[in-house]
């Protein structure tokens, strides 16, 4: 799909209004990171650090591999107040 606009200026830049849509369909929200090829630019948006967890948890689990490091019997000595 290819979609045509104007650069515009900012200071002594240029930027590209996109249109919310296309943010939209693209996942970008707040952030993104860009890369340069040659003469092409990829705009990505950036994942938060946890966007992927609940794909691995549920990977690891499919796997087998979700065990209890340390045995939830184990008395560490402490009382915990969950609020």
């Amino acid at each position: 799909m290819l979609k045509e606009t104007k650069l515009v200026k900012i200071g002594d830049s240029k930027g590209v209004i996109i249109p919310s849509g296309v943010l939209k369909k693209c996942g970008i929200k707040d952030k993104i990171e860009f890369e340069v090829q040659g003469d092409k630019i990829t705009i990505r948006p950036i994942k938060g650090p946890r966007s992927e967890w609940e794909k691995a948890f549920k990977a690891m689990n499919e796997n087998g591999d979700d065990e209890l490091i340390i045995d939830d019997t184990v008395d560490i000595g402490q009382d915990w107040e969950w609020k």
